[in-house]
């Protein structure tokens, strides 16, 4: 599906972007597993899930978990990553870009996992 959805995205519109799907099921897994979920209610807008296209290699999540200045809050967990941006998120370069590069793999982000419900 994620495939299809991107073939028909890059047709369409003449954008080659990520066509990321997930059951029900696997978004309750996802919230469950957010390590900053008990920042959520407090600072929404920083605690963000990046939900990759497939799971990475244990080399590019290592190599993602060597930069000490994020060490502390990032989680990488299956095919998604969880981050708090702590302080602010439109003055740091680790945004989605970043994270998705270091790892080798698309991915779209999203905020404040717990209002999906």
């Amino acid at each position: 599906m994620t495939r299809l959805g991107r073939s028909v995205i890059e047709a369409g519109f003449s954008l080659d972007v990520p066509a990321i799907t997930r059951r029900p099921a696997e978004i309750e897994e996802l919230i469950a597993a957010n390590p900053f979920a008990a920042y959520v209610a407090h600072r929404p807008h920083m605690i963000r899930v990046i939900i990759l296209e497939a799971v990475q290699s244990r080399d590019r999540v290592d190599r993602l978990a060597a930069v000490e200045a994020i060490r502390d809050t990032c989680r990488v967990i299956g095919d998604h990553v969880h981050v708090d941006y702590v302080r602010s998120y439109h003055t740091t370069r680790r945004t989605a870009p970043h994270f998705t590069s270091v790892l080798g793999v698309g991915g779209t982000e999203r905020t404040g996992v717990p209002s999906w419900h």
